[in-house]
């Protein structure tokens, strides 16, 4: 048992741009907690993509692919090395 305080603090906007597969890759800055990173593209059923990821300078964090419905269709914990998933 023990005990919390509590802080309340507004997140700052989301970070949405836009990345072409197989274009060039695109710096994504985060400014405060909270926030995220949503990067789009536009796919066709069956497509397979690759995710890869560098120069991370966050601790730790979950990059997700998230389909049209919403649905996360891969996912992975990502940490300084920098990290790939597809």
């Amino acid at each position: 048992i023990g005990s919390a305080t509590f802080t309340l603090a507004l997140a700052p906007a989301d970070f949405t741009a836009p990345i072409l597969v197989g274009g060039s890759s695109v710096p994504v800055t985060l400014t405060g907690a909270g926030q995220q990173a949503r990067l789009t593209f536009t796919g066709a059923p069956g497509q397979h993509v690759a995710v890869q990821l560098s120069s991370v300078t966050i601790a730790q964090s979950t990059v997700s692919l998230v389909g049209p419905t919403g649905a996360i269709l891969a996912s992975a914990s990502i940490f300084t090395s920098g990290g790939f998933f597809d």
